[in-house]
């Protein structure tokens, strides 16, 4: 249990603002890949 502690205590603490960036990209990116695809789905269809 302390490690446990110990390691989630030093992922959440120093890389706040990194983690934070890295997930609103993340989700960024997912966003893109669906509109990109959703896109590319609907022009497939119209041609």
């Amino acid at each position: 249990m302390g490690r446990i502690t110990v390691v989630q205590a030093k992922s959440i603490r120093p890389p706040c603002l990194l983690g934070s960036a890295h997930l609103i990209s993340f989700s960024f990116s997912t966003f893109l890949i669906i509109v990109v695809h959703i896109f590319a789905y609907t022009t497939g269809r119209w041609y």
